[in-house]
């Protein structure tokens, strides 16, 4: 069995799945999205997403939110059904290494020694929470910190 993805070629950093799309971060900044359905092979490109300026590094994906983070600094949230960025997060001071969202909130680390904690407003929007420093943060599903998230 071979697999076909059909597109523009590049260095993938990272990859996710949900339901029938395939979302791969690539190294010049762009996400590619792939229509994939479940018993084929072959897949269509359905998206292009550009928006960051580095590598996008870390990707997470929730009921209707496709959450990207970059070696830009910045995480970007996407419209899952229009495929749109609707909001650009820039508070970490450097490089996003790792994204990871439950319910409506988002954890975020950084290579500047931060994991974010962020909650959906009652606008839908993201807003910072609670900001825990740490010597060694690179991964946010990787380490243990005691903050109470309510």
């Amino acid at each position: 069995m071979k697999l076909s993805l059909q597109g523009p070629s590049g260095l993938v950093c990272s990859m996710t799945i949900k339901d029938e799309m395939l979302f791969a971060g690539m190294a010049d900044g762009r996400i590619m999205a792939w229509k994939f359905p479940a018993k084929e092979i072959n897949s269509e490109l359905v998206a292009i997403l550009a928006g960051h300026d580095r590598h996008v590094i870390s990707l997470a994906v929730s009921a209707t939110r496709l959450y990207s983070g970059s070696l830009d600094k910045t995480i970007r949230v996407w419209d899952l059904k229009n495929l749109q960025c609707v909001q650009t997060l820039s508070e970490h001071k450097a490089a996003v290494t790792s994204v990871l969202c439950w319910d409506q909130k988002l954890l975020s680390c950084s290579l500047d020694k931060t994991v974010k904690v962020w909650a959906a407003s009652e606008s839908g929007s993201l807003q910072l929470m609670h900001t825990h420093s740490e010597e060694h943060v690179s991964s946010a599903d990787l380490i243990y910190m005691d903050i109470s998230i309510s």
